[in-house]
């Protein structure tokens, strides 16, 4: 299920992938990177295995920001804690069309060595405060824009990704007026 796109005052025009993420975006070829962060406090429900990606777009004066990201949770009662893994994308990784930021930037499936250290870097801080799930986070989609794309547009998708994971995990299927409460607490 595709949602709607979200556009919210000061918030970016997202659009929402629930159960079918998008194949065109699927990162190939390139490396994997992995970080395990243990639990921390008692013992909480791993939830179920829910599958979301985020596209965010926001202009900004003269200049915009764009990124997308997506993968899959699969719950492990044995993990004592999360392991995210980042299928990383070659460097010739293919553009692809049909994004929320049109024509106006060249963007490429996947997701690039130097997102994947921000995506590791942000998930860290994101499984410190949704404690409710334990598992495996495998992100495989992803994409970026040759201008629009910076660490900071990743950072934010992480951030919103984690998000709606624990609470895909906690309370599937989310709806549109979820999606949105989730996008709008946080800022790109």
């Amino acid at each position: 299920m595709t949602a709607s796109p979200v556009t919210l005052p000061g918030s970016p025009t997202c659009r929402v992938w629930l159960s079918e993420l998008p194949v065109a975006y699927l990162s190939v070829g390139g490396s994997r990177k992995d970080l395990t962060v243990p639990a921390t406090g008692g013992t909480k429900p791993s939830g179920s295995a829910v599958q979301v990606a985020i596209e965010a777009y926001k202009p900004a004066g003269p200049r915009f920001f764009f990124g997308m990201l997506g993968g899959s949770f699969e719950p492990d009662a044995d993990i004592d804690g999360v392991r995210v893994v980042v299928e990383c994308s070659t460097d010739d990784s293919p553009s692809v069309s049909g994004t929320l930021v049109g024509s106006m930037d060249k963007v490429h499936a996947g997701i690039p060595e130097w997102v994947a250290n921000v995506v590791l870097q942000s998930a860290k801080g994101e499984i410190e405060q949704y404690q409710s799930i334990r598992g495996t986070v495998t992100l495989s989609y992803g994409a970026f824009g040759e201008v629009s794309s910076s660490e900071h547009v990743f950072d934010y998708l992480t951030r919103v990704l984690f998000a709606l994971l624990d609470r895909a995990a906690q309370t599937s299927p989310l709806g549109h007026d979820e999606i949105t409460r989730i996008v709008s607490e946080h800022r790109l």
